[in-house]
């Protein structure tokens, strides 16, 4: 077989599916509450600055450091896409059908996404709901940019409808050079691709200085560049786990452990202080994530889909899309409600757990059910965009 990405598949046998990775979808829960969490913070306790060491500051703390959830999906959005090629030809000698793949990934992307950006505009477009949501009423910039996911590239446009729709147009654009990935590693293995998106996360700086000068105002963590590094190491992740790497549970929890606190304190804003480069964050915090999905992969399935609190994250991971892209309107239109109570900061925190996460996760059940279940299946429905042999398989590990 040949080993270039060809523009179609030979006739093949019926699909085999990968099984559903439950430590994934525990992930995904996890990050999807830690980000929730952090815009209950962000919003609901913008005027609560706790003092001192004591469990009150620490659970501030560890929730204000909800951005990383985001660091964390990019992680395994490298690792799901990759999973499936490596899982099926260690050699990756296999076909992959870019048009294909394009189209089952908008399946899974797009309808969701479009689905959530016309409510929040019929929302905003109600006089007294606006001001809750956004600072300023809607202008054909702000929905175009956002209809074509070109919102990242203006100030003016990245939270003009939903702050969290930043990640989805990054999501998008990392899909888009995906099949590049996939060529570089089929001719020259995994290093060439660390060294491209250190190599990237390394000059982003210049690059956007450049653009800058010329005029364009954007923020810059937000794009392709800068956060590819997170991405390829997922996929290292990926072939780590499908590989079976003797001593992968030893080595990966010893990583985690020595980079969680170098994750945990270049968020803090000491990287700024110190003026570290932006690299080091996302490639350390890429580095602690991915070792953590590898260390995970080493245990049953069974513990992640179980009565506790990680089978209760797992049933949230696999509706976490959806919920990621409703949590924060409802937090913000319960925003008056809470601050009228002035409640402490854990009180505070406890509120947001028994009333707006629940209404997301009503709504994130609702979006999965009716608009993103159905059409990925539809898109599963067509033909695979990875061959191996006579068989094909799925273009991801999970939805």
């Amino acid at each position: 077989m040949s080993d270039q990405i060809r523009d179609g598949l030979a006739p093949v046998a019926p699909p085999t599916e990968v099984n559903r990775l439950a430590y994934i979808d525990t992930l995904r829960g996890f990050a999807a509450l830690w980000v929730f969490m952090l815009h209950t913070h962000q919003y609901w306790l913008s005027d609560v600055k706790p003092s001192g060491l004591n469990p009150t500051r620490i659970i501030t703390f560890f929730f204000g450091m909800g951005g990383l959830g985001v660091d964390l999906f990019i992680v395994l959005s490298g690792f799901c896409l990759f999973y499936p090629l490596v899982k099926s030809s260690k050699t990756m000698n296999v076909n992959f059908d870019v048009l294909k793949f394009y189209r089952r990934r908008a399946f899974r992307l797009l309808p969701a996404y479009y689905a959530a950006l016309a409510l929040l505009i019929v929302l905003i477009s109600i006089p007294a709901i606006q001001p809750k949501l956004v600072g300023r009423p809607l202008n054909f910039a702000d929905i175009a940019t956002h209809l074509f996911l070109l919102q990242t590239f203006s100030n003016h446009t990245i939270g003009s409808i939903n702050g969290p729709f930043w990640s989805i147009a990054l999501e998008a654009q990392l899909y888009l050079v995906f099949p590049l990935l996939i060529l570089v590693y089929k001719r020259r293995g995994m290093a060439p691709l660390l060294g491209i998106g250190l190599g990237a996360a390394i000059l982003w700086p210049f690059i956007y200085a450049g653009l800058a000068k010329a005029g364009m105002n954007f923020t810059p963590h937000y794009h392709l560049l800068a956060r590819w590094i997170e991405f390829i190491i997922g996929m290292l992740a990926a072939k780590i786990v499908c590989h079976h790497l003797t001593g992968s549970k030893k080595w990966s929890a010893l990583a985690f452990v020595l980079t969680l606190p170098v994750t945990v304190a270049l968020n803090t804003g000491i990287a700024d202080r110190l003026g570290a480069p932006a690299f080091i964050g996302t490639t350390v915090a890429g580095i602690t994530f991915a070792a953590l999905v590898v260390f995970l992969a080493n245990f049953r399935n069974s513990i992640f889909a179980g009565k506790n609190p990680l089978g209760v994250l797992n049933r949230i991971g696999v509706i976490s899309y959806s919920v990621y892209l409703l949590h924060q309107p409802i937090i913000l239109l319960l925003n008056p409600w809470a601050q009228s109570l002035k409640l402490g900061i854990i009180p505070t925190f406890g509120l947001a757990l028994v009333t707006s996460f629940p209404l997301a996760l009503l709504m994130g059940w609702l979006f999965f059910t009716f608009i993103e279940r159905p059409f990925i299946a539809l898109g599963k429905r067509r033909k695979a965009p990875i061959a191996v042999g006579t068989q094909t398989v799925a273009d991801q590990a999970i939805p």
